[in-house]
Parts: C-alpha cells; sequence; structure tokens
C-alpha cells in the first residue's frame, strides 16, 4: 500500500493497517511499540483530513477514522475515560452532520455505531451502567448490512463480523450490561440469543476461529451472569461458566495472553465468584 503512492484511500488503508497493528502490540503488552505506531496513525489522520473547511461534513467523517482508531487501541491498553470522553465528542459531531450526501450519510452512519461501541464497552467495564446501555441500544439500531466494513475502520476482533454476527456481540454485551441494572429477564433473553448465534457459527466454521470461541465464551458467562440475577440456580449457571472455561482454554497460549482474553476471564472469575 506505501509503494503505490499517498491518495486518500492508500491513505485510509494505512491508517487501518497502522490501528491493528497498535491494537494487536497493545494487546500483548507491548505498549512502547504500540505507541509508536499510534504516532504514525495520528500522523495519517490529519493527512486523511487534509485541507477541509472545519465546518465541513467531509471533514468530520474523516475525522472521525482517527479518533476511532485511538479509541480502539484505548479499549486495549484500559483508558477507558478516555474512551468515554472520546466517544461522547464524537457522537455529538457525528448526530450534528446534516448532509444530502449519500457517501458522507452512510459513512456517518458506521462512525455513529463505532462510537456508540467503543463508548458501551468503556462505560461497562466501569461500572456505569445506565450509559453503557444506553450506548449498546443505539449501536445495535446501526447493525445493517448498509453499515458493514467497507466505510471505515474495524477492530482486529470484529474485522470479520457480519451484521448478524455484530448484533450478536452488541448482545451480549447488553446481555452483561442489563444483568447488573435490574433488568435479568431481558439479559436472559438477549444473552440466550447471542449465546445460540456463536454456537451455531462454531459448528459451522470450527474450533480454529480464535475470536468467534472468546466470543461465544462471553456469551456463556454473559448468559451465566442474567441467569444468576433473574434467580436461576447456581448449577444452572456452572454449566455455562464450564463451557466458557473450556472454550478459553482450548485457546492457543499466545493468545489467552492478550488483553482481550484478560478482560473475558476477570468476568468469568467475577460471576465465578457469585457460585460458591
Amino acid at each position: 500500500i506505501m509503494a503505490e503512492g499517498g491518495s486518500l484511500f492508500h491513505k485510509a488503508n494505512l491508517l487501518q493497517l497502522h490501528t491493528m497493528r497498535a491494537e494487536l502490540l497493545a494487546a500483548q503488552g507491548e505498549q512502547a511499540a504500540a505507541a509508536g505506531e499510534l504516532a504514525v496513525l495520528r500522523k495519517l489522520s490529519q493527512e486523511i483530513i487534509g485541507n477541509q473547511s472545519p465546518d465541513s461534513a467531509e471533514r468530520d467523517v474523516r475525522l472521525e477514522r482517527g479518533d476511532s482508531a485511538v479509541r480502539e487501541v484505548g479499549l486495549v491498553t484500559g483508558d477507558f475515560d478516555a474512551v468515554r470522553a472520546s466517544a461522547r465528542a464524537s457522537i455529538q459531531r457525528l448526530e450534528s452532520i446534516r448532509s444530502t450526501d449519500e457517501s458522507i450519510g452512510a459513512r456517518r452512519e458506521v462512525q455513529l455505531r463505532f462510537a456508540y461501541e467503543s463508548l458501551g464497552k468503556a462505560a461497562a467495564e466501569e461500572g456505569a451502567w445506565i450509559e453503557a446501555e444506553t450506548a449498546f441500544r443505539s449501536a445495535l439500531t446501526f447493525t445493517t448490512e448498509r453499515t458493514g466494513n467497507s466505510f471505515g475502520y474495524t477492530s482486529v476482533l470484529t474485522a470479520q463480523l457480519t451484521s448478524a454476527g455484530r448484533r450478536a456481540e452488541y448482545q451480549t454485551w447488553l446481555a452483561w450490561i442489563c444483568a447488573h441494572s435490574d433488568k435479568a429477564a431481558e439479559a436472559v433473553t438477549l444473552a440466550t440469543s447471542a449465546r445460540e448465534y456463536q454456537r451455531s457459527q462454531l459448528a459451522k466454521v470450527g474450533d480454529a476461529d480464535m475470536t468467534l470461541r472468546l466470543a461465544a465464551a462471553f456469551a456463556e458467562i454473559a448468559l451465566a451472569r442474567a441467569q444468576l440475577a433473574a434467580g436461576a440456580s447456581a448449577t444452572e449457571a456452572r454449566a455455562n461458566l464450564a463451557a466458557a472455561e473450556a472454550r478459553i482454554a482450548g485457546l492457543p497460549a499466545e493468545f489467552r495472553a492478550t488483553t482481550w482474553v484478560k478482560q473475558v476471564m476477570a468476568k468469568l472469575e467475577k460471576t465465578k465468584a457469585l457460585t460458591p
């Protein structure tokens, strides 16, 4: 891509690659190297904005490429306050865009989804359940084919997700949140739907897809937490937790050492503590 020149298309692809590399390095604990990649992507982001007018809708959607990229890395490194502040600013900016350009409208939608998703994840990690729930309910409104992967940055963990897969991911997070917010019945419904979807996908592709196995493990954990909140027996919840542990145990050691897996493991341990 670098050899092809400096067009906007090439810079956008370079930004996505540098972001994914920064995200991977951060997840592996290589913070200095990740910081170097972040510096490159910030420079690319400014180049992508170019000489657009400050009040241009085109500038706003271009600016989001860089901002969403930095947030993805922040979710890995645990900079949740910074992620939430950035996401709130992005949502305010994107919701103020008024444009009749269909391309800008489509990119605005996908960038809003990214912003709501990162806000929801960061808020949930900090136990800000009301903000997290609102964010994920908003994100769920953008899980259509129109907002596919072709309009902007995508996380390493969600790069290959279909709209149905993305919806299942958001339902899992929302189930986890609702289980902590006195909405146990809804949490069970959401988690059951997400868990069945992830199981069906694993049945199709096998256990080689590490990110799918991790998503399936999180769905099992969210269902167990929801069941406990709904007053189900600890035995029922333990069965789902055991399934989650088995999926995680089967992951390669290198992947199990990443922040992504550690964050899911933390949720597993918190839920196990409720089932003595």
